[in-house]
């Protein structure tokens, strides 16, 4: 097609691999209490906090993604997302750092969470994406947000949390029947 292939150790960096995979080393050491991992770790971590942040402490998704992939590596095209500030990559962000051993981490984790708590709406009921249009509501911005908060967090916004979860539930729920059983699950919406 005479279009550059992207090359995606260098152009497709976002931050919600990088959390995921110092949430995966973080468990990992909990666990077996190896520590072999916890430098590669402590990096990611790093990484995460050296990218760009807006005003209200949210954390930009990262350099790029991949779109437009049609399964054989052509007509790639790289999005930028070195502006947006997804609520569900600040999630991942917030838990990877709230689950380390430094100090730096969890001063940082603190700014993070101020800025996921912001996220709610509360004309909608719900946490918005942190995308440039505020009306998209992702199933994972009200699911992921429960997981990550501490017991004392979730506590504290309760009501905020019980909202969202209930309204992304009424707005996502699908039924089906499987072998004869009514099935009910959340699509993503």
């Amino acid at each position: 097609s005479g279009e550059p292939l992207v090359n995606s150790a260098k152009d497709r960096q976002l931050v919600a691999q990088a959390a995921w995979l110092s949430l995966a080393f973080s468990r990992y050491q909990s666990r077996t209490k190896d520590s072999q991992f916890e430098k590669t770790r402590n990096l990611l971590n790093d990484w995460v906090m050296k990218q760009k942040r807006n005003e209200q402490g949210g954390i930009a998704m990262g350099t790029g993604c991949y779109a437009g992939d049609n399964g054989y590596g052509k007509n790639i095209r790289l999005d930028d997302y070195s502006n947006v500030f997804a609520t569900e990559h600040n999630i991942d962000a917030f838990a990877a750092l709230s689950n380390s051993n430094r100090p730096e981490d969890h001063a940082e984790a603190i700014k993070i969470k101020k800025y996921l708590l912001a996220r709610f709406d509360p004309g909608s009921g719900l946490f918005d994406g942190g995308f440039k249009t505020a009306d998209e509501r992702p199933l994972d911005a009200q699911t992921w947000m429960v997981l990550a908060l501490s017991k004392e967090d979730r506590v504290n916004n309760a009501n905020n949390l019980t909202s969202a979860l209930d309204k992304i539930i009424s707005k996502c729920e699908i039924s089906a029947t499987v072998n004869g059983a009514s099935v009910k699950g959340l699509s993503s919406c």
